[in-house]
């Protein structure tokens, strides 16, 4: 049996699990190989030329770009509130990151660093999605970087 409790939580007959996780995953068998991957994100204006790129895997599920932001409307980590040093843009990414990969470790994100349009050293999550673009998003208010030129971004981990 499963019912709604307020906005954040499911019940079931395993108990409480999180209102992402209930989110049901992605359709279709858009793969990509990590080479692929790297070939896609190295063409990407914003990227550096000697950007490290981190894989764990082989094989990758591209991201469907409306699903991802129908389940950011559900995932809770922008909600959480920002203070600098021990709940900053790192320790963010890392929540949002973790969430992505707990409802659905096939997709193609990954944890990004780099200097952003303000010349500040940031983290976000990236993703290659199913048209074969690499996109950004800002984890502490779920904003979608479609044009990430400005960025510099040094290190991606797939992980």
């Amino acid at each position: 049996m499963r019912m709604k409790i307020g906005s954040l939580w499911i019940a079931n007959d395993e108990g409480l699990i999180p209102d992402y996780l209930s989110f049901k995953k992605q359709d279709g068998d858009f793969t990509m190989s990590r080479d692929d991957i790297d070939d896609v994100i190295r063409r990407t204006d914003g990227v550096r030329f000697d950007c490290l790129i981190e894989h764990r895997d082989k094989i990758y599920t591209l991201v469907d770009h409306l699903y991802l932001y129908n389940w950011l409307m559900v995932d809770i980590t922008d909600r959480r509130k920002y203070k600098k040093l021990t709940n900053d843009c790192d320790d963010f990414t890392m929540i949002l990151y973790g969430h992505l990969r707990e409802w659905d470790t096939r997709l193609a994100t990954c944890i990004v660093w780099g200097y952003n349009p303000d010349g500040e050293y940031h983290s976000v999550v990236g993703y290659v999605n199913t048209r074969r673009e690499f996109r950004l998003i800002e984890p502490q208010n779920d904003i979608i970087s479609m044009d990430i030129k400005e960025w510099d971004v040094k290190k991606i981990f797939f992980i």
